[in-house]
């Protein structure tokens, strides 16, 4: 290497040393200036020019579980592989991307994902226990085996940064959405069906438009039993369910501009 280039690394390395003692004060309050633009760029300049304290500041990553993530964000494939030189994160990541998996985050800068399961879409936190089972599933039923644990933080810290700043901002609805003019209850069955309701009656639909969270306290509603029909002809039971009753009255068209319901039972 010619004398300039060992300047210029030489100062490359002593710039990023710089940022990185500047760093290391805040880093136990805000670990997540650890996958900052400025870090990620330090920490490839010491990785190559300074190895020493490279390990020191690997092991305040793997300290904050940044490790992994760093690693794959700098090229570096993590400590376990698949046999063909791709890392399990690597693999992991690929395989949930092409699964049509949707990423966005809340107006609370939470990162979501809405991703297929059995045959429907469900929408979850993208640090939630479901979302977690999502990725050990996706990876098993491709390779039959288990990524790993640091494989799925990597992967789960990717993903939240790209719900976070790639994907769009969506609100987060529990039970009942209005959406274009429509309201929506969500049924809580197990298939994450809806009632879509407007002024022409009510419908169940398999994916409804507004995205639904569920908590562990969301009872399924009544229509659960009824099937999916078409509008103003899907059984309802004997009592209107109370989440109905709630949403009575819609914008009309025309002269009135509230105009009620119609009950659905007593259509023929």
């Amino acid at each position: 290497m010619s004398a300039a280039g060992e300047s210029s690394r030489s100062i490359a390395v002593e710039l990023a040393l710089l940022f990185l003692r500047e760093l290391e004060p805040a880093v136990a309050e805000d670990p997540e200036r650890l996958v900052s633009t400025e870090a990620v760029l330090s920490f490839a300049a010491v990785r190559r020019g300074d190895p020493v304290t490279w390990q020191r500041w690997r092991r305040i990553l793997e300290k904050y579980e940044k490790a992994d993530l760093i690693e794959h964000m700098l090229g570096a494939p993590v400590s376990m592989d698949t046999g063909d030189g791709e890392s399990a994160a690597d693999r992991l990541i690929g395989l949930v991307l092409d699964s049509g998996i949707e990423l966005f985050h809340d107006p609370d800068q939470h990162g979501w994902a809405s991703f297929r399961v059995d045959g429907h879409f469900e929408n979850r936190p993208v640090r939630s226990r479901p979302f977690q089972l999502f990725l050990l599933r996706t990876y098993y039923q491709e390779t039959g085996k288990s990524p790993g644990a640091q494989a799925v933080r990597a992967t789960l810290d990717l993903l939240e940064a790209k719900a976070l700043f790639d994907g769009e901002e969506s609100p987060i609805n529990l039970r009942v959405a209005n959406h274009r003019g429509k309201l929506y209850l969500d049924l809580c069955d197990r298939a994450w069906r809806a009632v879509e309701i407007d002024a022409e009656g009510w419908r169940i639909i398999d994916r409804p438009p507004p995205r639904f969270h569920r908590t562990r306290g969301s009872p399924p509603t009544a229509l659960t039993r009824a099937r999916r029909q078409p509008r103003r002809t899907a059984a309802l039971p004997e009592r209107r369910p109370p989440e109905l009753d709630s949403y009575q009255s819609l914008s009309g068209r025309g002269a009135a501009p509230q105009r009620a319901l119609p009950d659905p039972r007593r259509q023929g």
